[in-house]
C-alpha cells in the first residue's frame, strides 16, 4: 500500500514495529501526514540512573572501570528571593579522557525586597557523553540562592 509522504521501507518498518496486519487492519491513508517518523539513536539504551541534589556537592560518583556511564541529560533550576545579589548554579562533569567542564549553568538576577528571580535549564543530549570512571558529577553554587535543584540521568554499559 502506498501512502503519500512515506517511502515503502519506512512504511514497512512502521507496520512491522507496530505489529499491524494490513490484510486485517486498515492502515490510515493519511499516515504520512499525521505520523512523523523519528530516529531513536540508542534504542537498546534505557535510563537507569537518576540522581538529584539540592545543595552544593556531589550529585553522582561514576562507577569504576567495570561499567561505563553515559550522561544523557540534566536539569538545573535556581531561585533567588528577597534581597540578594546575582547568583548562579552549575553542573560539572568529567568526560572520558578529558578535563572537568561545566555543562549546565543557570543565573539569577539581583533582587530587591519583594522580587523573585529564577533560572532554569533542561537538556536532553542528542549524543550521550561517556564520563570518566571514578569521577564526580557536582553541583556548585556561586552566591546566595533561596533554592536550587539539579538532576542528572544516564545509563550504564557493562565493560566486556
Amino acid at each position: 500500500m502506498a501512502i503519500p509522504g512515506l517511502n515503502s521501507k519506512v512504511l514497512d518498518k512502521i507496520v512491522n514495529t507496530l505489529g499491524l496486519q494490513s490484510t486485517v487492519e486498515k492502515l490510515p491513508t493519511d499516515l504520512g501526514k499525521t505520523i512523523q517518523p523519528v530516529l531513536v539513536s540508542n534504542p537498546d539504551k534505557h535510563v537507569d540512573v537518576v540522581r538529584s541534589r539540592t545543595s552544593s556537592g556531589t550529585i553522582y560518583t561514576v562507577p569504576n572501570k567495570k561499567k561505563k556511564f553515559f550522561l544523557t541529560g540534566f536539569t538545573i533550576s535556581a531561585t533567588s528571593t528577597a534581597v540578594a545579589a546575582a547568583a548562579r548554579g552549575s553542573i560539572t562533569i568529567t568526560p572520558k579522557g578529558g578535563a572537568a567542564v561545566s555543562v549546565g549553568i543557570v543565573n539569577t538576577e539581583t533582587t530587591a525586597a519583594v522580587d523573585v528571580s529564577r533560572g532554569q535549564l533542561a537538556v536532553d543530549l542528542t549524543h550521550e557523553i561517556e564520563l570518566e570512571p571514578d569521577s564526580n558529577v557536582t553541583l556548585t553554587i556561586f552566591g546566595t540562592l533561596s533554592s536550587i535543584s539539579a538532576v542528572i540521568y544516564g545509563y550504564f554499559e557493562e565493560v566486556l
